[in-house]
């Protein structure tokens, strides 16, 4: 606590609020505490709360801990200790549900004391009493229905059993049957069972329903109840306990998803900066990413800083630079923001909130007003550029980083504003909190057309508040109007020959000066596309060495091929949804964006232009980012097979196609079949082998067995 309360410097009383919390807390309150909760309870800055324990963590006094929870029963369906352990999908046992998962939706941080510190219960789960195992240890508290109970509070109404199971243990538990469903689960080993109940006639006897627990999942007959008496009898035949919870789930029951209390999420941790500084080990692992729904990200860099560069001195800038990207990033992260990376003299920041990273603008250019004014001059001239929307977070050069067109979108709307000018997208512009903060401001609305972007985006232009258009002071004519003056005859002016010299020696000067400025500009701009291809040099080759290096791993990429053996941008893109369809499988080592990265680094797209239109390679490259707004299908036709990908929500639509002779066509079943073994063990028998292990298919014959081998294939892929 002495080490914490040295750490920054705290509001009054912070630390003392946290010392009673450890000291007078009970095991509970001390397990998974949610930072937003303590917050709230204990009349602390939010931002200071997650703070404070993000600095106890790294201090020894707590352990941080991701969830994931279920939206439909509140269950921790999983739970990791580094960021690194997070994977994009989960499946709950309970509801029988999986899905995607998103760092801002439910992915939670919470933070449990460590033991070293303090003992609790909590740390040895396998020692907790079943109800706290099962209502405590794993449900969340704060689950509950649209205004209805807690999932707790509706679930102890239709429990109708409970228990642990030791090893050769066996329990009954008696119900009566309506019409409803019976669902059974064992948060031990993570498995369950269904039993539904069919509408008819009341029975007499007693029904049985014998569940065994082996190898951690229950074996039963497949049947049904009907209405009535029943028991169920549970048998641990493991070496090892189990458990059991029985819910009589009411007829009709629909999953609902959940209202949970504010929590701490993965993307609101991700956008503090005090995370980024104090734990830059946490990375994503594998090169997929995790999806983030709703992400704002500002862009900034400075113009004219080549020219800078060269007129004041390398040294010289370099320090304007630095002293710069301190005060950008006391904005940033006075505004709940982080500084994902600087590029050159850019900053790349993310927020949880638009409107914080409209402030964070509005406060960055008062700052560096403030800075030219303390050295007098005007070297740092900024440019911002906000853009928000569904993005991936990744880890890029050893460092969280983010991917996808909203990452686009947001540079490319910086690249839009001149000098002391802020560009923000109209997703930005109607979030909630940022007409108030403009209010004082210019705002001119606008649209844009951006480099590699289909659709035309709507932006705003915000310039600084010293250049807001201000009220004209009595008596000043309207613009365009000019104020009288006292006349004087022209032919006296005329004959003025001093002033004949000045008006020549003035035109001289605007022609040398214009002349001047126009070599100046075109010379920066020469010197800054430098910057850019050499930039762009270095990403490139960053990201044929990445695929290079992804290739050994990852060596089943077998695209469509054309009747002259080369690879076509069709069966590229076809192979790439098979990758995505396969890499959300549990246990993949193959994660997007990376699929896409693999392709455009090992130049697949660039093997045969011919199939498409000249730049279809940036038309593909932006369709890569929204998955769902591709399709591509494969048809039987007379003379072999026609493919066909179709791309929807551009303007126009894209739709490219290929005809392929039958033995000019090779499907991705081998690849899939290959996958299946490579990544389950999966032997393929000898004939499996012979047909899908050559690289095209030869006849309809074969083209059907690969096909239907491919379906029992995927089906193992996704039981594993």
């Amino acid at each position: 606590l002495a080490a914490l309360e040295k750490a920054r410097a705290w509001s009054p009383r912070v630390i003392s609020k946290l010392e009673a919390l450890l000291l007078t807390g009970d095991d509970f309150q001390l397990f998974r505490i949610n930072p937003l909760q303590f917050a709230k309870e204990k009349g602390v800055d939010e931002q200071e709360s997650i703070d404070l324990f993000l600095y106890g963590t790294k201090l020894g006094l707590f352990k941080m801990e991701w969830q994931v929870l279920c939206p439909n029963c509140g269950d921790t369906v999983e739970s990791f200790g580094a960021l690194s352990s997070v994977h994009p999908n989960y499946y709950c046992n309970l509801c029988r549900y999986g899905s995607e998962v998103h760092l801002d939706d439910y992915i939670q941080i919470s933070f449990t004391v460590n033991p070293s510190a303090r003992e609790i219960k909590y740390h040895h789960p396998d020692q907790l009493s079943v109800e706290d195992f099962y209502f405590k240890y794993h449900f969340n508290q704060t689950a509950r229905f649209p205004n209805g109970p807690t999932f707790l509070e509706a679930g102890s109404k239709i429990a109708r059993g409970l228990s642990y199971l030791e090893p050769g243990e066996a329990k009954t538990f008696p119900v009566e049957c309506k019409d409803e469903t019976f669902i059974g689960h064992d948060l031990v080993n993570n498995t369950g069972f269904l039993v539904p109940v069919k509408p008819g006639p009341v029975l007499d006897d007693v029904q049985r329903v014998h569940f065994t627990l082996r190898d951690g999942k229950f074996e039963h007959p497949e049947r049904e109840l009907r209405p009535g008496k029943a028991v169920f009898e549970i048998e641990n035949a493991m070496s090892s306990r189990g458990s059991v919870l029985i819910l009589q789930m009411p007829a009709g029951y629909q999953t609902t998803v959940l209202e949970f209390e504010p929590y701490l999420t993965g993307n609101r941790l991700l956008t503090s900066q005090t995370f980024r500084n104090l734990f830059r080990s946490e990375t994503v692992e594998g090169g997929g990413g995790i999806g983030v729904r709703d992400l704002t990200l500002l862009f900034t860099d400075l113009k004219g800083s080549t020219a800078m560069y060269e007129r004041i001195g390398d040294l010289k800038a370099f320090s304007l630079v630095q002293q710069h990207f301190d005060r950008l990033g006391k904005a940033i992260q006075e505004n709940n923001g982080a500084i994902v990376k600087t590029i050159g003299d850019a900053v790349m920041a993310s927020f949880e909130k638009p409107a914080d990273a409209v402030k964070a603008s509005l406060e960055m250019l008062e700052e560096i007003e403030k800075f030219n004014q303390e050295h007098g001059g005007k070297e740092i001239i900024l440019k911002v550029g906000i853009h928000r929307g569904a993005s991936i977070a990744v880890t890029l050069n050893e460092r969280l980083d983010y991917f996808g067109q909203t990452v686009n979108i947001a540079a490319r709307v910086q690249g839009l504003a001149d000098a002391e000018e802020i560009y923000i997208t109209r997703e930005v512009f109607d979030s909630v909190g940022v007409t108030d903060l403009l209010k004082d401001f210019n705002v001119t609305h606008t649209t844009a057309n951006l480099k590699g972007i289909q659709k035309t985006m709507r932006v705003a232009r915000i310039t600084h508040r010293d250049l807001k258009a201000a009220p004209l002071p009595a008596g000043t004519p309207a613009m365009g109007k000019s104020a009288p003056g006292p006349k004087t005859p022209l032919t006296s002016l005329l004959k003025q020959p001093a002033l004949w010299l000045a008006v020549i020696l003035l035109g001289v000067s605007v022609y040398f000066y214009q002349a001047w400025q126009s070599a100046e500009k075109e010379k920066q701009a020469q010197l800054e596309q430098q910057q850019r291809a050499k930039q762009a040099d270095v990403q490139a080759a960053a990201l044929k060495a990445k695929a290079e290096a992804a290739a050994p791993r990852c060596p089943l990429i077998f695209p469509l091929l054309d009747k002259t053996n080369k690879l076509s941008a069709i069966g590229s893109y076809l192979s790439y949804l098979a990758m995505r369809k396969a890499a959300t499988l549990p246990g993949s080592p193959l994660r997007l964006p990376d699929a896409w990265s693999l392709f455009n680094g090992l130049n697949l797209f660039d093997s045969n232009p011919k199939t498409a239109s000249k730049n279809y390679r940036e038309e593909l490259s932006g369709h890569f980012d929204t998955p769902y707004r591709g399709e591509g299908q494969i048809v039987k036709t007379k003379g072999g097979y026609k493919v066909s990908l179709k791309f929807w929500g551009g303007n126009p639509e894209k739709t490219y196609q290929k005809s392929f002779k039958p033995t000019g066509l090779h499907l991705v079943s081998s690849w899939m079949a290959a996958c299946a073994e490579d990544w389950m063990g999966a032997k393929m028998t000898a004939e499996q082998a012979a047909i899908l292990n050559r690289p095209i298919f030869n006849n309809d014959e074969d083209l059907k067995r690969g096909l239907s081998l491919e379906g029992t294939f995927h089906s193992q892929l996704t039981a594993k």
